[in-house]
């Protein structure tokens, strides 16, 4: 009797392995806990840690995540996770539909573009959190998260004044302070709150997502 259920327990057990299965789909956002120092700023203007976003496709046989950083580029989902504090990460799904094979176009599309270091909204550079915004809203006509003035955020410090006033000058653009506060943006964390998104599995959950790096 002993033996019969011990068996079936094992049983279970393996083919709860077997059956096991990645629960990712074309278009999940990833967002990680960035440690680079573009993040350190953002961690200052936002009062988050969730400093950067991905989108999540599947290339051939293996996961991989299709950011803008510079460049845009394609990145394997387990060095993305790598980058982020103690390998922190949050899976997000959008609740509406999409077509993911136009959103992967969309976001091919600007692979080599350079990372926006002042953040305007145009498209000659990028940044993580404008190429999955642009991407979806392109897409699906849905905008995550919510765009804000950049005087929303928390932009009235030395350091975050300084660093623009050079990012500026590096880019040979005028800096003006006035006109820069205004100018819209979509930040990761406004993303990661957005009611338009449901959460895949726990946050940094490596066991939901253990398949998915094979």
């Amino acid at each position: 009797m002993y033996m019969v259920k011990g068996f079936l327990v094992l049983l279970i057990s393996i083919l709860s392995i077997s059956f096991a299965t990645c629960p990712l789909k074309d278009g999940d956002l990833i967002f990680i806990k960035s440690q680079s120092s573009q993040a350190a700023l953002l961690r200052l203007a936002t009062n988050s840690e969730w400093t950067h976003v991905g989108m999540l496709f599947k290339q051939k046989n293996n996961w991989e995540v299709i950011e803008a950083i510079q460049p845009v580029k394609w990145t394997s989902l387990d060095k993305f996770i790598a980058r982020s504090k103690k390998s922190s990460f949050s899976i997000r799904r959008p609740n509406f539909s999409f077509n993911s094979s136009k959103l992967k176009e969309y976001s091919e599309q600007r692979l080599g573009k350079n990372y926006d270091l002042i953040f305007s909204w145009d498209e000659e550079r990028w940044y993580c959190s404008e190429l999955v915004f642009k991407a979806y809203q392109s897409v699906a006509d849905q905008e995550i998260g919510s765009l804000e003035e950049i005087s929303g955020l928390r932009v009235n410090r030395p350091e975050i004044k300084a660093e623009m006033q050079k990012r500026h000058n590096d880019y040979n653009t005028e800096f003006n302070e006035g006109t820069w506060e205004k100018s819209l943006v979509i930040t990761p964390v406004s993303m990661l709150n957005s009611s338009k998104l449901s959460p895949v599995g726990n946050d940094s959950d490596n066991s939901i997502i253990g398949e998915c790096l094979n």
